[in-house]
């Protein structure tokens, strides 16, 4: 049951997460960009979505350093954390285009 509730848990702080990194995102979009060039406001939906946009292009793997690690280990790893990304942010850019 434990391992229940770290998952929900989990699962909680991830979709607070990208909601409010949304929101973050759709207000100093608001304060910076649309002054300055003019640019349309965002909505936080469109905020969500650029942000999964810019996460996926911008992902980073801590183990690619370790060198204590076998390189086949940490290369399949890195491969499978490239794939868990890509996936993870198309299926969250497929629910978010329905609020766009």
């Amino acid at each position: 049951m434990e391992t229940v509730g770290k998952i929900a848990t989990g699962l909680v702080i991830l979709v607070f997460g990208i909601i409010f990194g949304g929101w973050v995102l759709s207000v100093l979009w608001g304060w910076i960009v649309v002054p300055i060039f003019a640019a349309p406001a965002l909505t936080v939906a469109h905020g969500v979505g650029l942000k999964t946009m810019f996460a996926y292009f911008t992902i980073h793997s801590t183990d690619a350093q370790d060198k204590t690690k076998p390189t086949m280990t940490r290369l399949a790893k890195a491969m499978g954390v490239q794939v868990c990304y890509g996936l993870i942010a198309l299926l969250s850019g497929w629910i978010i285009h329905y609020f766009i």
